[in-house]
């Protein structure tokens, strides 16, 4: 999606919203969003202690999400048109979608910290850019964790 033609933050929460209705059935009961960011020094240091200058951008990931019964996360995502199932213990099992392997890493580190994730079904947007630099994988990392917490 061009950057010029990115809806804002409400708008895409919206949006994510009523894709969830129309996905699971009914309102989602919680939505978080984190938005993607830019180094504008120090990329690739940033994780080896050396000095960065990152800034958040106006670009984001939206999860929206109900508790389910199910034993583990059921999620959509808009932006990669794929689903995942996912273990709420972080591990991955079968064929699923690259960027299950994120949302597997959050899982797992609440599981690994005693504090597991709930059942949830989830819908995934997002404006971040893909492969771009702008950090569209810890945007989704940062809404799931969020959203979880």
């Amino acid at each position: 999606m061009p950057l010029e033609n990115a809806p804002s933050l409400q708008e895409l929460t919206e949006q994510t919203a009523r894709q969830f209705k129309e996905h699971y059935g009914s309102e989602p009961q919680w939505i978080a969003a984190a938005p993607g960011r830019v180094n504008l020094i120090g990329e690739h240091i940033d994780y080896n202690d050396g000095f960065v200058l990152p800034m958040a951008i106006d670009r984001y990931t939206v999860v929206a999400a109900n508790p389910a019964s199910h034993g583990y996360a059921s999620l959509k995502s808009v932006t990669m048109e794929s689903e995942a199932k996912l273990s709420l213990a972080g591990t991955i099992e079968g064929e699923q979608p690259a960027w299950g392997k994120y949302v597997a890493a959050v899982l797992g580190v609440y599981s690994d910290e005693g504090m597991p994730a709930p059942s949830l079904d989830a819908v995934i947007n997002s404006t971040v850019p893909l492969g771009g630099g702008l950090s569209s994988s810890a945007a989704l990392e940062v809404s799931l964790a969020t959203l979880i917490e």
